[in-house]
């Protein structure tokens, strides 16, 4: 298992969770705490990975940060 795979899947699970909306930056202090060797780029670079794939959804918020959600399903934010 690639280095990048696990470090997905950690992410993913932290979003998980966390079971809110969170922002990047809120997803890499829960990650920072368990895995203080996975970088804030590396969180904000998955995050949008495993939205790109469809694992995640992300939710675009008028002035700010974006948000994660583990539900993919359509529900009402």
């Amino acid at each position: 298992m690639s280095r990048n795979t696990v470090q997905q899947e950690i992410i993913c699970g932290i979003v998980k969770s966390m079971r809110t909306h969170p922002s990047p930056d809120e997803v890499y202090k829960e990650v920072h705490n368990l895995h203080p060797s996975i970088s804030r780029a590396t969180v904000y670079r998955v995050l949008n990975k495993l939205a790109d794939k469809g694992e995640l959804l992300k939710v675009h918020m008028p002035n700010t940060a974006d948000r994660f959600d583990f539900r993919t399903d359509n529900h009402i934010h």
